[in-house]
Order: C-alpha cells, then sequence, then structure tokens
C-alpha cells in the first residue's frame, strides 16, 4: 500500500510538471487552455486527497501563474477545499486557506466545507475554517447548518466548537423545523444532547409533525437521552400532531427500557391521543417485534387499565403477553392469568389457555375467536397489522 501511495505522489508530480509545460504553449481563452487548467484543477484536488502538501503548494502555484481560480469546481463538482476537509487532511487545509482558498466556497448542491467538516468529524477542519472565517450561521443545500450536521453525526467535540463560536444553539431547518437537539436525540447521542443543554437549548421545541426531542428519543428507545431531556424539563405529556406522548411512542416502537423511564419519570399510562389511544393500544396494534410483549407487560405492570380495550384488543393482548416468541429474551412468559398485578386478568376476560396458531379455550369449555379471526377482523378494519396464512386444518 505504501508503495501504490509513493507510485501515486511520483504520477502526480510528473502529471504537474507536464502541465505546466503544457499551459506554457497554449494560446489563452482557447479550447486547449481550458482543458489544461481543469486537469490542472483536478491535480489540485487529488494532491488536496492524498494529503501531500508539497504538491498541493506545487498546484496553488501553477493556479497562481496561469490566472486558474483554485476555488472553482472541477467538471465533475469536485473542490479542494471540500477535498480536504472529506479526507481531513488539516495541513492542507491550512495551506489551501494561506493560498486564498475561501473558505465560504461552495460546492455542488450548495455543500458547504465547514457543514461537512462537522458532518465528517474533522475537528481541526472545523477549527481551521471557523478561525478563517466561516459562518456558523449559514445553511446549506439541505438547510442543515454546521451544528445540526455535527449533532446529527454525534460529533461532541465539533458541536462544541461552533456553538462556541457563536452558532444559534435552536436553530431550526427552513422546512422540517429540526434543531440540533431534535437531529441528537433521534440518533441517541447523548454527549451532543449534554452540550446543547448546557447551552440553553429548548427541550420542547417541536419539529413540523409537532415531535420534540423527548418524542424521538423515545422511538428510538435511547433511555440515556431521554432521563437527560426529563431532567431538563422536557414535557412528558406533551402531543406531537396527533395527540401522541412520548410513551405513546416508545410503546409503538417497542421500546420498553424506554416506556420504564418514562413512566418513573412521571409519564401517565392512560394519557389518550387525537384518535383516543392509550400507549398500552399502541403497543398492541403495533405488535410486529420482539419488544413490544415487554412493552404490554411493563404498561400493565405500571398500572395501565384495559378496561376500555374492544374485545379484539384484549384478545390480542392476551396473544401478546403469552407468545414466547415475542419475548426479548425468549423466554416463555408466565400465562397470562397468572398476575401483572390483576391487570392481565381482566385482559383475557376469561380466557385460560392460548393457542397462537388456533382457537381459544375459555372458562366454559368451549374454543371460539382463532388467531386467524382476530387477525381477519383487525385487516377488515383496515388495520395496519398484517393477516397471517391461516395453518391448515
Amino acid at each position: 500500500m505504501l508503495a501504490d501511495a509513493s507510485s501515486g505522489l511520483d504520477e502526480l508530480s510528473l502529471g504537474l510538471d507536464e502541465l505546466s509545460l503544457g499551459l506554457d504553449d497554449v494560446e489563452p481563452s482557447t479550447d486547449a487552455a481550458a482543458q489544461h487548467m481543469e486537469s490542472l484543477l483536478q491535480a489540485l484536488v487529488r494532491a488536496t486527497f492524498v494529503g501531500d502538501v508539497e504538491q498541493c503548494e506545487a498546484a496553488l502555484e501553477l493556479c497562481a501563474l496561469h490566472g486558474a481560480d483554485p476555488n472553482r469546481l472541477t467538471s465533475n463538482g469536485r473542490s479542494s477545499l471540500l477535498t480536504a476537509c472529506h479526507a481531513g487532511n488539516a495541513a492542507v487545509l491550512a495551506m489551501l486557506l494561506l493560498h486564498g482558498v475561501r473558505a465560504s466556497s461552495r460546492g455542488w448542491h450548495e455543500t458547504i466545507a465547514l457543514q461537512l467538516a462537522c458532518s465528517e468529524g474533522r475537528l481541526e477542519c472545523v477549527r481551521l475554517l471557523l478561525d478563517a472565517g466561516s459562518d456558523v450561521a449559514a445553511v446549506d443545500g439541505s438547510g442543515a447548518t454546521a451544528l445540526l450536521k455535527a449533532c446529527t453525526a454525534g460529533h461532541a467535540g465539533c458541536a462544541a466548537l461552533v456553538l462556541l463560536h457563536g452558532a444559534a444553539v435552536d436553530k431550526a431547518t427552513a422546512v422540517g423545523l429540526e434543531t440540533a437537539l431534535q437531529a441528537a436525540s433521534s440518533e441517541g447521542h447523548a454527549e451532543c444532547v449534554g452540550i446543547l443543554l448546557e447551552n440553553g437549548a429548548s427541550p420542547d421545541l417541536t419539529d413540523r409533525f409537532g415531535a420534540s426531542a423527548l418524542h424521538l428519543a423515545s422511538w428510538g428507545g435511547h433511555v440515556a437521552v431521554i432521563q437527560q431531556l426529563l431532567r431538563a424539563g422536557a414535557s412528558c405529556s406533551a402531543g406531537d400532531e396527533r395527540g401522541r406522548t412520548a410513551l405513546h411512542l416508545a410503546a409503538r416502537g417497542g421500546q420498553s427500557a424506554a416506556c420504564r423511564a418514562l413512566i418513573q419519570l412521571g409519564a401517565n399510562c392512560e394519557t389518550t391521543c387525537m384518535l383516543g389511544a392509550t400507549p398500552l393500544l399502541e403497543t398492541i396494534e403495533a405488535s410486529r417485534t420482539a419488544g413490544h410483549a415487554s412493552c404490554a407487560r411493563e404498561l400493565l405492570a405500571h398500572g395501565a387499565k384495559v378496561d376500555d380495550l374492544d374485545e379484539i384488543s384484549r384478545i390480542e393482548l392476551t396473544t401478546l403477553i403469552a407468545d414466547p416468541r415475542a419475548d426479548p429474551d425468549g423466554a416463555p412468559s408466565s400465562p397470562p392469568t397468572a398476575g401483572l398485578d390483576g391487570a392481565a386478568d381482566v385482559a383475557c376476560e376469561g380466557v385460560v389457555a392460548d393457542s397462537y396458531d388456533g382457537s381459544r379455550e375459555l372458562s366454559d369449555g368451549s374454543r371460539e375467536l382463532s388467531a386467524e379471526f382476530t387477525y381477519q377482523a383487525r385487516a377488515c378494519a383496515a388495520d395496519p397489522i398484517p393477516t397471517p396464512t391461516p395453518s391448515p386444518s
């Protein structure tokens, strides 16, 4: 690999020498001159990517000698500045800035060097760009600030640095209304969340769907972030555009640990959304993953009521908490009638045994409402739960 790199540098050096001779032999403002200028810019980009300071300086000197603008993009949209930031070559970046390459120059799709360096976690590059006057308030083609890019990727050092240089902690994207705190919370970047909160980030700002940082952390099951946000004053009773609280989203996402953390820090198990669903009903209707069984047990153990569930939902709840395949630990759960502080007895409403792929035995000895019937009924009601293939009789 070292031999390949050395060979590549030798070829780059020879290429620059040939370009220098070629540019001396062509008339300005001709197609041949334009092609040579393009080749020179491409050579500069290659030198920045490789990280060769000497070759980069030689290419910059040729650009200055022949009037080529090093801020200009190549025909395929590459930029020496962006390439240095992407590769994390701080020494080369310093050389580019020293030779007049603008820190604010943009690439295709309005890419900004500072945003790129923050998203890649290139801390020293970020420092150089800020010292060279990069605007921390600028937004790129996606509408993101440097702070948002750093927090989305979880680069706490970069986030702290742009905040130190005056980045607005609560600035949101124009379309999605996404803040850096929401992005960091959604991805579970606890260190970034802590830095943002220390710098005054508001935990209750919402995006265009009405979701706060707590909603997003709960959906992702990021317990440490949930605890940080609640201790910083986030509201666990606030609803999104559908009236769903953070507990609703944790339950629907099958995040039992998040459910536990929210309940322990004050979330109400009986809050209903605009459609009247409680967190328990959310986890019943979304029961597709292993975590939903644990969520149901967690909610029942903390007093979630089943009085308002319809008959189909009660049967689905019984199936959910009894099926060992839905247990994240892979261990069979105790029979539904065994307890959960009596809540499961009410949920079962006389069901004493359950066959996942067949009928249910009731306390009077009869069997009815097979699993196929239950899911077919849900499908007829336009419920998103898929209908399983009926087992052969």
